[in-house]
């Protein structure tokens, strides 16, 4: 496969970002070892510095590495950059160690609402669903490589989470008489 354009017109619609030609060809830079689209908004290098290239695999070839600004494989991929960016984050996040939707967003740098809008976009579930049904693949993976019971399986989950879990003391409201008899609203 080769570049259809010539190199004069891909460094104008590089220098100029062009998003339209973003599958079109793709940027190399010798310099830095990346390889970029044609939009990617980082700084421009300069022209002797840039080899052009017809698609991402020939850049990968020649020993670039993909931008990590403009992710120019996940637009090979049709995943748009966000998507790609928390699915990655997704990844690394170690979930037996994750006990609730607030230690994942915090282990994300999210707020809550971020986290569960983008559950809703992309996953079409909640994130304590999210949660809950990684969980169970991992367990049913642990089941099915080790020698391990399902009752030594929960018993170590539990065991994990008793060891995580900081416990608050809970609040009981009083009955109904006990509060009339102290004159008070029922919690304490």
């Amino acid at each position: 496969m080769t570049v259809t354009f010539t190199r004069e017109f891909m460094l104008e619609r590089m220098f100029a970002g062009d998003a339209a030609f973003d599958g079109l060809f793709y940027t190399g830079v010798t310099s830095t070892g990346i390889y970029c689209l044609p939009s990617c908004r980082a700084r421009k290098p300069l022209a002797g510095n840039v080899v052009f290239h017809p698609c991402a695999a020939s850049a990968r070839a020649a020993g670039l590495r993909a931008c990590r600004r403009c992710q120019p494989d996940a637009f090979q991929a049709g995943v748009p950059v966000e998507e790609a960016t928390f699915t990655a984050a997704l990844a690394r996040v170690d979930v037996p160690g994750v006990l609730s939707v607030k230690a994942l967003a915090r282990e994300l740098n999210l707020s809550g609402s971020a986290l569960h809008r983008l559950f809703r976009e992309q996953f079409q579930c909640s994130p304590a669903d999210w949660l809950t049904r990684r969980r169970v693949e991992l367990a049913a993976a642990r089941l099915l490589t080790s020698a391990d019971t399902a009752a030594q399986c929960q018993r170590t989950q539990c065991q994990r989470a008793r060891c995580q879990v900081q416990r608050r003391p809970v609040r009981v409201a009083r009955s109904s008489s006990s509060c009339r008899a102290a004159g008070t609203s029922g919690w304490p």
